[in-house]
C-alpha cells in the first residue's frame, strides 16, 4: 500500500526534481606593509590580519575561507655588510635616468647598446635626483657596502 501512494504521488508531479550544487565565491582585496624576512613570511602575514582589513558589512567565517591570492613586492633589504635597512627597486619608487650620477652598471657587455637603459637609475626625493641606496649588483647590500665590495675586489685584483 505504502509503495502505492509513493508511485501516486510520483506521477502526480508536474515538474522535475533537481539536486543543485552552489558555490558562493566573494571576494574583497586589502594591501598591508609586512616587517619580515622573507616573501613568504610577508605574505603569510599579509593573509593572517584578513579580518582587520575587511569591511564590517563582509561577513565571512574563518571557516568558509577556501584560499587566499597573494602577490608580494619587496620594498627595502637588511644589507648584510652593516645590517641597516634600505630602499630596494620596486614598482612604486620613482626614478629617474637623467645622467647625473653616470652610466648605467646595471647591464652585461653582452647586451646590445640599443636594449641599455643608457644612464643610471636613481631615485627622485622630494622632487630631487638622489643616488639610490642599494648597490647596483646586488640589491641586498647598500650602495656603502658595494662601494667596499668593489675597491676589495679592484684591491685583490
Amino acid at each position: 500500500m505504502m509503495m502505492a501512494t509513493m508511485l501516486l504521488l510520483e506521477s502526480r508531479r508536474t515538474v522535475a526534481k533537481f539536486k543543485v550544487k552552489v558555490k558562493i565565491k566573494a571576494e574583497y582585496e586589502y594591501e598591508v606593509d609586512v616587517d619580515t624576512n622573507t616573501e613568504a613570511q610577508a605574505e603569510d602575514g599579509a593573509t593572517r590580519v584578513w579580518r582587520e582589513n575587511m569591511p564590517e558589512d563582509f561577513q565571512v567565517e574563518k571557516g568558509y575561507v577556501t584560499a587566499y591570492e597573494t602577490e608580494a613586492e619587496q620594498l627595502t633589504a637588511i644589507c648584510p655588510g652593516c645590517h641597516v635597512e634600505h630602499v630596494i627597486p620596486h614598482d612604486d619608487l620613482r626614478v629617474c635616468h637623467c645622467g647625473q650620477f653616470g652610466h648605467n652598471p646595471y647591464y652585461e657587455p653582452s647586451v646590445p647598446l640599443s636594449k641599455r637603459a643608457p644612464m643610471r637609475p636613481h631615485l627622485i626625493v622630494d622632487n630631487v635626483c638622489t643616488p639610490e641606496p642599494w648597490w647596483w649588483d646586488d640589491h641586498d647590500y647598500c650602495a656603502a657596502c658595494g662601494a667596499k665590495i668593489e675597491l676589495e675586489d679592484k684591491a685583490h685584483g
